[in-house]
């Protein structure tokens, strides 16, 4: 298998994937995680909310991979989601902030996401058009034309009209 298959086959199942909102819900997981992870000594004192935080980072966490490996989910995922990312506020400070408006943004992705899917007929016919595709010419690499067909021509400025004064 050549480096442009496996690239083209890579490219192929990123766009069957909601692959920019399953990784903003990852990265908000792992924000969210990251302010209750740095208070674990305190974890069993009676009162604290680092269970919570920690349940909620994990579980946004786990939807981001969902939504990645399962895209039929892709819409519960996210609306799923967002619903943690708000709770985050309450229960993790919201992952500074950032983690929860990055779930909301990837939760809202996921949800808008809709499904393209091909037939193996399809795929064989972009695989081989994209094999018989001629190269494109870099810009830089094009030969300057000199001919000067493609300039436009301007229409000609009408005389003076009856009735009017030069």
């Amino acid at each position: 298998m050549s480096v442009t298959s496996l690239k083209y086959r890579l490219d192929l199942w990123a766009q069957q994937r909601p692959v920019a909102g399953s990784l903003l819900i990852i990265c908000s997981g792992v924000l969210i995680l990251w302010g209750p992870l740095a208070f674990i000594q305190f974890a069993f004192v009676p009162g604290n909310t680092i269970w919570t935080g920690i349940l909620v980072g994990s579980v946004l966490c786990a939807l981001g991979c969902m939504q990645l490996f399962c895209p039929t989910y892709a819409r519960l995922t996210g609306v799923l989601a967002i619903l943690c990312a708000l709770a985050s506020l309450i229960a993790a400070s919201g992952g500074f902030g950032i983690g929860m408006i990055l779930g909301i943004i990837g939760g809202a992705q996921g949800t808008a996401w809709c499904s393209r899917t091909i037939s193996e007929a399809t795929y064989q016919r972009m695989r081989d058009a994209r094999v018989q595709r001629p190269r494109k010419i870099a810009w830089w690499k094009r030969r300057k034309q000199s001919n000067v067909s493609h300039c436009l021509s301007l229409p000609a400025i009408p005389s003076s009209k009856k009735g009017t004064r030069s």
